[in-house]
């Protein structure tokens, strides 16, 4: 498996965060969008976190758009893969490049754990992903 990308610097972000926005913008599979969003929410968070702003000074705006747009429950559904990007970036990467078709690897992640247990994108009811008792971010 190849490695991501690193994001070194705020221009590499900016960037990311742009080419997600226009993939979202012509994304019609609800799943992919989804996971788009919840990519999409974990950079824009980073980028805040890097700008040293609060949390949701920009992305609260983003999230209540999507609510209009696209409903609760992808917006939920964003949030909790945002959360688990932000606390397993790799494994979840993995998970997700695997759940779109987009990336073909090992079962196992670096630390030995199975990076799908507990985690469900394609039957989950109302966009649950973690079932593992967490509360919500």
């Amino acid at each position: 498996m190849s490695e991501s990308p690193k994001i070194s610097g705020p221009a590499e972000l900016k960037e990311s965060i742009e080419r997600l926005d226009a993939l979202l913008a012509s994304e019609t599979v609800e799943e992919k969008i989804r996971a788009g969003m919840g990519i999409r929410l974990a950079l824009g968070m980073a980028q805040e976190l890097k700008s040293g702003k609060p949390l949701g000074t920009e992305t609260a705006e983003l999230v209540s758009e999507w609510a209009a747009h696209f409903g609760q429950d992808s917006v939920d559904a964003a949030v909790r893969i945002a959360r688990e990007f932000l606390v397993k970036p790799d494994s979840m990467r993995a998970t997700l490049g695997r759940k779109l078709g987009l990336e073909k690897g090992a079962e196992m992640d670096e630390d030995g754990e199975d990076p799908e247990a507990g985690l469900d994108i394609d039957d989950a009811p109302d966009g649950e992903l973690i079932q593992d008792g967490d509360a919500e971010a």
